[in-house]
């Protein structure tokens, strides 16, 4: 599977696109749409290379869920998951209960574990409590 536009979108309204590079409320330098990799604080970027760093990163990660999914995917919980996994990385979600429950076949289980993902250095962020939400919503298929 494929990550959609509906995906790309959700993404870039949690995210924002900073062409300058600062630190994430975790302290992680980043840059772009949230692009992490190899950032330090002085760099700088353009707004092509930004949405190129994006849809690689998607891509990347699309490719992780498709690859290691034992269970059919619906479109919506798809990009639901890819977004997720963006914003917190593939290993993040691959060890996380959401995707064992999801693995077991257990969909409502894995609805319910959205809203836990939403804490920075144990502080509950309402960003991310908003972000889980619009990610849970398409997971269900209503978003």
């Amino acid at each position: 599977m494929n990550h959609s536009d509906k995906c790309v979108a959700l993404v870039k309204s949690f995210e924002g696109c900073q062409l300058h590079a600062y630190a994430d409320l975790g302290g992680i330098p980043s840059i772009g749409w949230g692009h992490t990799k190899d950032v330090r604080l002085t760099d700088s970027c353009s707004k092509p290379q930004a949405n190129k760093w994006l849809e690689d990163e998607l891509t990347s990660v699309a490719r992780c869920i498709d690859q290691n999914s034992s269970v059919r995917l619906s479109q919506n919980q798809f990009d639901a998951l890819v977004s997720f996994a963006y914003n917190l990385g593939w290993p993040a979600l691959a060890t996380s209960t959401l995707w064992r429950t999801l693995m077991a076949g257990d969909v409502v289980g894995a609805e319910m574990e959205f809203p836990r993902w939403c804490h920075v250095k144990k502080v509950e962020v309402a960003g991310l409590k908003r972000r889980r939400a619009a990610e849970q919503a398409m997971f269900k298929g209503l978003a």
